[in-house]
C-alpha cells in the first residue's frame, strides 16, 4: 500500500500495435483463513499513435563523369515502417550544390507512383500510393543527369524522405560526385566577298569560334587543312605551300581579338575553298572565298 500511495506503481505500454492490454491483482490484508484473495483485472484502452517511416541505406557516392547520360543515383535503400503497409510520397532533392541551369532528376511512372520534377527547385516529388517495396523499387530507380557541356564539379548532396500519409521519415543523403571532360572547339562555314586580284587580310571576326567548355579554356591555334586551288593563302607576306599551324602567343578565347596577317589573294573570278580546322580533333570549317571581276 505506501508503493500505491506514493505513486511507484505505473504502467508503461509496450509499443506494439495493441489497442488493449490488461493485468490481473489482489489484494491481501495479512490475516486471511484458508481462503485465497480473489483476483481483480484492471483493462486499459489503447489508442494506436502512427510511426513515422524509416528509411536506409543511403550514404553511396555516384560517380559521375561529363557527358554520362543518366545514371542510378543509389540502389541500397530500405524501407520499414511498422504500422503502415503502403506509403503516400516521397522527395528527392538536390540539398547542396543544385545547378538548376545543368542538374536533373528523372523517373518512369510506376506501380500507381509517379513523379514530378521541378527544375528551379531541385527536387523531384513521388506521389501515389503504394507498398513500401514498391516505393523502395522507385526510390532506387531515380536518376541523375549533367546536361551541360562545361559542368559545375562541385559535389551535389541528395537528400531522401518518404512519408506514410502523417508522417515523415527522418532525411537520409547520397552524393554525386562530378568530373569535367575536354570538349573540343568548333567553328562555323564563313565567306568572304572580294574583287579580283584583291588581298584580303583575315581577322579572328571572320572565324566563327566557340569552345563550349567556356571562355576559361585555352585554344592553342588554327589549322589550315586545305590550300586555295586558285590564289595563295600568304603569312607575313610570304606564300603558304602547305597545311600550315597557325600559333597564338595570347591564346585565351576571351582574349582573341586578331588572327594576324594571314592573307589570300584571288585571281580570278571563281570560288574557291581553304579548309580551316581548330585541331585534329576537330572538323574543319570551310572557307569559300568569293571574288568579283573589277571591271
Amino acid at each position: 500500500g505506501t508503493q500505491l500511495a506514493a505513486g511507484q506503481v505505473a504502467f508503461q505500454h509496450d509499443g506494439t500495435e495493441t489497442t488493449s492490454a490488461s493485468f490481473q491483482v489482489n489484494v491481501e490484508d495479512g490475516n486471511e483463513d484458508s481462503s485465497s484473495p480473489s483476483n481483480s483485472t484492471f483493462n486499459f484502452t489503447v489508442t494506436a499513435d502512427n510511426d513515422a517511416p524509416v528509411l536506409s541505406g543511403a550514404g553511396g557516392t555516384l560517380a559521375y563523369t561529363e557527358n554520362d547520360g543518366s545514371k542510378v543515383i543509389d540502389a541500397d535503400l530500405t524501407i520499414t515502417d511498422v504500422d503502415d503497409t503502403n506509403l503516400e510520397s516521397a522527395t528527392i532533392t538536390i540539398s547542396s550544390g543544385f545547378q538548376s541551369s545543368e542538374d536533373v532528376f528523372a523517373f518512369t511512372n510506376a506501380n500507381g507512383i509517379t513523379g514530378s520534377w521541378n527544375a528551379s527547385t531541385g527536387v523531384l516529388t513521388l506521389s501515389g500510393s503504394a507498398t513500401k517495396a514498391h516505393y523502395e523499387s522507385a526510390l532506387e530507380s531515380v536518376t541523375y543527369q549533367n546536361t551541360s557541356e562545361n559542368p559545375n564539379t562541385t559535389s551535389r548532396t541528395i537528400s531522401w524522405l518518404i512519408n506514410d500519409g502523417t508522417d515523415s521519415s527522418s532525411a537520409v543523403t547520397s552524393s554525386i560526385s562530378l568530373t569535367a571532360t575536354n570538349d573540343a572547339p568548333l567553328g562555323l562555314d564563313g565567306a568572304i566577298s572580294l574583287l579580283e586580284d584583291e588581298v584580303y587580310s583575315f581577322e579572328l571576326s571572320d572565324f566563327p569560334l566557340n569552345d563550349p567548355d567556356g571562355p576559361e579554356d585555352t585554344l592553342t591555334n588554327i589549322k589550315l587543312v586545305d590550300m586555295p586551288d586558285r590564289g595563295h593563302l600568304m603569312l607575313d607576306d610570304k606564300p603558304l605551300e602547305s597545311v600550315y599551324t597557325i600559333n597564338f602567343e595570347d591564346s585565351s578565347l576571351s582574349n582573341w581579338q586578331t588572327l594576324g596577317d594571314v592573307d589570300i589573294a584571288s585571281t580570278d573570278s571563281q570560288s574557291h575553298g581553304a579548309g580551316v580546322g581548330f585541331d585534329e580533333l576537330v572538323a574543319g570549317s570551310s572557307y569559300v572565298l568569293l571574288s568579283t571581276s573589277s571591271g
